[in-house]
């Protein structure tokens, strides 16, 4: 069964696909092809509050670096494309007595998406939204990881299924 990785500060951006990395404080045991669940907040639970899981993610790539290595681009990763590094640090420190120099592990990874009949016209939407090369199709798909033709695949899927309904 797959671990659960909290997204409680970032659950738009893990809900619109935008983004693809994160950082984490330890983690050290996760390795690239590690399947986990992104969920909304599985610590600090109040009684009779349920783990809400938002899908899974595949771990594409995992390294050690500075919390001060952030850049321009890894901000966009980060799904924060309208902040600055020095912005990006300053959130991720907040609450948090970090160093700048603070070794950190970087997480990378792809959406991960089961397709069954119900989940065409919500991948569908993904698609359009997300527009981006992380997405990975499982579970009975003919295609996997970055297929150019998967847009146009899901739409067939998805007048097949308005037909027969």
């Amino acid at each position: 069964m797959p671990r659960n990785m909290s997204f409680s500060m970032t659950i738009p951006q893990m809900r619109d696909g935008s983004k693809t990395v994160t950082r984490r404080d330890g983690w050290l045991f996760v390795k690239a092809g590690d399947v986990l669940n992104s969920v909304e907040k599985c610590m600090g639970l109040k009684p009779g509050e349920k783990i809400v899981k938002m899908g899974q993610i595949e771990v594409v790539s995992v390294r050690r670096e500075q919390l001060g290595a952030v850049t321009p681009e890894e901000c966009v990763l980060e799904g924060f494309p309208d902040l600055t590094p020095g912005e990006f640090i300053e959130l991720y420190r907040r609450g948090r007595k970090l160093p700048v120099d603070y070794v950190i592990t970087r997480i990378e990874f792809r959406h991960v998406v089961e397709l069954g009949l119900e989940h065409y016209e919500q991948l569908y939407e993904y698609l359009r939204r997300a527009d981006h090369q992380h997405v990975g199709v499982i579970a009975g798909s003919p295609y996997e990881k970055r297929h150019p033709d998967l847009k146009a695949w899901v739409s067939g899927k998805l007048k097949e299924f308005e037909v027969k309904s």
